[in-house]
């Protein structure tokens, strides 16, 4: 994957707790999404703050090193790598962290993935490297397991703007020859959330 300059990530992060701690009465909450945990060991985490009754300020960050081999050989490994940033707000009509909530952000992702989908042995090999932008819509529903634990659900999806390169193969390294660095407009599913919140 191509490099990316963790300082945004920092100075968004920073802009965050410099607007929560001028915010009185503010309710902080962590979690994991074991959904995409399933997702080929997908490591996640999401953190909030309440802005008001009805409003939270979230970002959440999602790292996939992992190659997996089902096989010897040049043509055998599953790749769905990314490292993924999302910086965004929750609406929720009854209370914050509390029911029925709907979201929308920004998200950056690197990604190199291949080796799983497709039809046919040859659209299975293809593989792609890049970089991804654009905005999130979610919703989902938050449920009350004690006075500080949330089970929540939702759905995810994102559309914006993939610049990448195609290999042949996920292992191989050799670039696909009828293609160069592309830019392609997507419209994508980003996650399914089944996520384990502590709210404190």
């Amino acid at each position: 994957m191509t490099s990316f300059d963790f300082r945004k990530i920092i100075a968004a992060l920073a802009f965050l707790l410099l607007f929560s701690v001028g915010a009185s009465a503010q309710k902080w909450a962590a979690g994991v999404n074991v959904g995409e945990l399933a997702w080929f060991g997908t490591l996640n985490t999401e953190a909030s703050f309440a802005a008001g009754r009805h409003v939270t300020l979230n970002t959440r960050l999602r790292y996939n090193p992992w190659s997996f081999r089902e096989e010897q050989g040049p043509r055998s490994q599953i790749n769905q790598k990314q490292r993924t940033f999302n910086l965004g707000a929750k609406f929720w009509p009854w209370y914050t962290y509390s029911g029925w909530w709907f979201g929308v952000a920004g998200q950056y992702q690197e990604y190199n993935r291949g080796g799983l989908f497709g039809a046919t042995e040859s659209s299975r090999l293809h593989t792609e490297e890049g970089d991804a932008y654009g905005a999130v819509l979610s919703a989902g529903f938050a449920l009350m397991l004690g006075k500080h634990l949330n089970f929540d659900m939702g759905v995810a999806g994102w559309g914006g703007v993939a610049r990448y390169v195609s290999y042949d193969c996920p292992r191989c390294g050799r670039r696909d020859p009828r293609e160069g660095i592309e830019t392609k407009s997507f419209v994508l599913p980003d996650s399914l959330l089944v996520s384990l919140i502590w709210v404190f």
